[in-house]
């Protein structure tokens, strides 16, 4: 089973701003996100990684969304592939 939990970053001020606009960068800026795999025969994590932004959506395929502000002020959405691969094999080619 993969689980995506979204946590707030480790510098996250405790009292931040309101802000009426909402943008991507403010979200990456404050939260995280850990996607963890739990083999369900065992009832154990068998992999476990923390990232450095907010990946807001997460699909039983192994993809996520994530969202970043375009240049010109346009919301583009980044399709995510996560893979679960042993530590000593090269990663697998993306579909």
């Amino acid at each position: 089973m993969w689980v995506l939990v979204r946590t707030p970053d480790p510098d996250w001020p405790r009292r931040p701003e309101v802000r009426q606009e909402y943008d991507a960068q403010y979200q990456h800026d404050r939260f995280d996100t850990v996607i963890e795999v739990i083999d369900l025969t065992v009832n154990e994590v068998v992999a476990s990684q923390r990232f450095d932004e907010n990946i807001y959506q997460f699909f039983g395929d192994g993809t996520g969304v994530r969202q970043v502000d375009g240049d010109l002020g346009l919301r583009i959405y980044e399709i995510l592939a996560f893979r679960l691969v042993p530590l000593d094999s090269p990663p697998p080619p993306l579909p």
